[in-house]
């Protein structure tokens, strides 16, 4: 599959509306009194893109890589680290799940007073604009990588 059909692809497509909308929840201002809705929405969010990442990586990211090795060895060292960035993003996205959560419980068991976890929530919004960022940021290398594989010039061996 060329990089251009795999652009196209319907679970890259889901990963980009389920990133794009948990970017929405991360950068859109809090209502004062509205602070649980927010942080709600970006576990909400982040739940509904935990699948998505998890069929991509599970299903997509491993065969291109292994697509990649078998076209060009030489990249070996680019696909493991795309490799390791893969694994990464899971344990972000778990990681920004259970801050949400610990947040929301923070908020509820504390009441209504949104002064003392506002900063926790700035943070928490900040980590899910950077989870975004990083996600979108694996796929641009990811298929940078993968036409690479396809198109590099190998010198004499081509």
């Amino acid at each position: 599959m060329s990089t251009v059909q795999e652009l196209k692809h319907p679970r890259q497509m889901l990963l980009a509306d389920q990133l794009a909308a948990l970017e929405r929840a991360a950068i859109t201002p809090h209502i004062p009194g509205e602070l649980g809705a927010c942080i709600e929405e970006i576990i909400h969010c982040s739940l509904e893109l935990d699948p998505v990442l998890t069929e991509r990586r599970e299903r997509d990211y491993v065969r291109l890589l292994d697509e990649m090795r078998r076209l060009d060895s030489e990249l070996d060292s680019h696909i493991s680290g795309l490799e390791s960035e893969s694994a990464h993003l899971s344990e972000g996205l778990r990681r920004l799940t259970q801050d949400a959560q610990t947040l929301l419980a923070n908020h509820r068991r504390d009441g209504r007073d949104e002064s003392h976890q506002m900063a926790a929530a700035l943070c928490l919004k900040q980590e899910a604009v950077e989870f975004v960022l990083r996600c979108r940021t694996h796929e641009a290398a990811l298929a940078a990588w993968h036409q690479e594989a396809f198109m590099r010039d190998r010198g004499p061996v081509d």
